[in-house]
């Protein structure tokens, strides 16, 4: 009869199914290519977000201008001095001088400051990822070394930011050299006395560091250690220290301490070179 549709045969019908179930898997995995690209793409700008963001935590903690460790140190009731660094061309670097756990180191520090021993020194050793060295005098005398492989209790650890007497190999041998560390050297932790915190500043002692990193003679650059820097031979390179202004005296004045003497500041440096000395390694390094 004319008109009439013609059924389709079991064949047709099977081809016909599975055509369709061809289309409806190739549609599938087309879906699930466009919902792995998709969450591919949040996922990497999750990750991009997450390591922006923690670069510029990173970079934030590293700028700040005070030593962020002085946050865990408890300083109420303690006897506590204040001292400002004056760089040439830099500005002031505002201290907390801690007498409570190293008075005799604080007092010998704010008499030579007093004295204007540090007018006109400088920093003349830097090394990024370490500490900037400075302070050197010729007329200063020595102390007694507040740390305890010396037989002095002192906790305060080489952070960020954290001001420490140089010393040669003696223990006995701190003068008018001073370091502030850039990064963290708890390496120095128990070796050397630490006698202070920066409390504003402490971008003035990144900026040292960048602008003169360069005249360095790189002797203490360590790649494995992530250091580099050395002593500056070029005294016009120099950062220089104008002046040291003490703000306020502790309360102890360093004395009366049992078979300590208080140090003769006129008596000349020894002739020891007067150096930071770290270990690493079980090898010691003039860094």
């Amino acid at each position: 009869m004319a008109g009439k549709k013609r059924k389709k045969s079991n064949t047709e019908r099977i081809n016909y199914e599975k055509r369709k179930q061809e289309r409806l898997e190739q549609e599938a995995r087309k879906k699930k290519i466009i919902l792995i690209s998709v969450l591919s793409a949040l996922a990497a700008i999750i990750v991009a977000g997450l390591i922006i963001g923690g670069i510029a935590i990173a970079k934030n903690v590293k700028r700040q201008d005070y030593c962020i460790y002085l946050e865990e140190r408890n300083t109420t009731g303690r006897d506590v001095a204040y001292a400002t660094i004056t760089v040439k061309g830099y500005g002031d670097i505002e201290i907390l001088l801690d007498a409570s756990t190293a008075p005799k180191t604080v007092n010998h520090f704010i008499n030579l400051a007093e004295l204007g021993k540090y007018n006109g020194t400088t920093f003349h050793r830097v090394v990024d990822n370490f500490m900037i060295q400075g302070g050197k005098t010729d007329t200063a005398g020595t102390l007694k070394g507040e740390f305890s492989q010396n037989g002095h209790t002192n906790d305060i650890s080489h952070k960020r930011g954290v001001i420490s007497m140089a010393r040669a190999t003696g223990y006995d041998t701190a003068s008018s050299q001073f370091f502030i560390c850039n990064a963290d050297a708890t390496q120095l932790d128990g070796a050397y006395a630490a006698f202070g915190y920066v409390i504003k500043g402490l971008k003035i002692v990144d900026e040292i560091t960048k602008d003169t990193l360069q005249y360095t003679d790189g002797a203490d650059t360590n790649k494995e250690s992530g250091l580099e820097g050395g002593t500056i031979r070029d005294t016009s390179k120099m950062a220089v220290i104008e002046k040291i202004t003490i703000t306020q005296k502790p309360k102890n004045d360093g004395h009366g301490t049992e078979n300590e003497t208080e140090p003769d500041l006129v008596s000349m440096l020894p002739t020891e070179k007067l150096e930071v000395v770290f270990t690493r390694k079980d090898e010691e390094i003039a860094a």
